[in-house]
């Protein structure tokens, strides 16, 4: 009876010792181990946490440029002075009384367009001259009865706009320059012609020129390099400065 005893109680003992190593083990982590009926130090409870990353900031977009939108000319509203009746040939040339031209001048920093501006009287009662084309800045428009291939002019100049009505009375005559609103941009003083000479016989005949400073008047062009052959055909008998400046 005795015997039975001691071996219930050895059962007992044994497989409480088993229930012991089992709780033990399901509290350690992985890296406990378990030597007989003792314990080397481990991690108590479950494993060790991992960190959470810290969030790295979205890099912020740096902000385009707008271009700045480039501004639209303003055209050049034309006044009083902006366009001016630069120079005569009245007269004609000495090869010709039908060889006339007028030129005119930009005085602004803007080309202008002249389509639609008129020229009365330059029609010797036909009705006024209509233009057409544009007048560069600072530049000149020559308006001839000829082509320059057909007149005294040197053919290397080009004549913006070929008229053959143009016929200007040797006598004199006031001459408008009306824009395509019929305002008055430049005139000739009425009654006889201020400045030239109509040249007779071997004279050579003289354009009728506007000073540098326009609101100063007229005056014959005598210089004379304006009779050479950068403007004409042939040297001498014309004196003119057609589509470049007055000399």
């Amino acid at each position: 009876m005795r015997k039975t005893k001691i071996l219930l109680a050895f059962v007992l003992v044994f497989l409480g010792s088993l229930s012991v190593i089992k709780f033990t083990r399901s509290y350690f982590s992985d890296t406990e181990k378990v030597l007989g009926n003792s314990i080397q130090v481990g991690t108590w409870g479950e494993s060790a946490p991992t960190s959470t990353p810290t969030p790295t900031e979205a890099p912020t977009p740096e902000p385009t440029s707008t271009p700045t939108p480039t501004s639209t000319p303003t055209p050049v509203s034309p006044v009083a002075g902006s366009v001016v009746i630069n120079e005569l040939m009245w007269m004609g040339s000495h090869e010709s009384t039908s060889d006339e031209w007028i030129e005119l001048r930009n005085t602004t920093a803007s080309p202008i367009d002249l389509t639609g501006w008129t020229i009365t009287n330059a029609g010797s009662g036909s009705g006024p001259i209509t233009l057409s084309g544009s007048i560069p800045t600072n530049g000149y428009f020559l308006i001839s009865h000829y082509a320059s291939s057909a007149s005294s002019i040197n053919d290397s100049i080009t004549v913006d706009q070929i008229v053959a009505g143009i016929s200007l009375v040797d006598g004199g005559e006031q001459l408008l320059l009306k824009n395509s609103d019929e305002t008055i941009i430049d005139q000739t003083p009425s009654g006889a012609w201020p400045a030239g000479v109509n040249g007779t016989g071997s004279d050579p005949e003289q354009s009728m020129e506007r000073n540098n400073d326009p609101a100063t008047g007229w005056k014959t062009c005598t210089n004379d390099a304006c009779n050479d052959t950068t403007y004409w055909d042939t040297e001498g008998n014309n004196y003119g400065t057609p589509k470049a400046a007055n000399l």
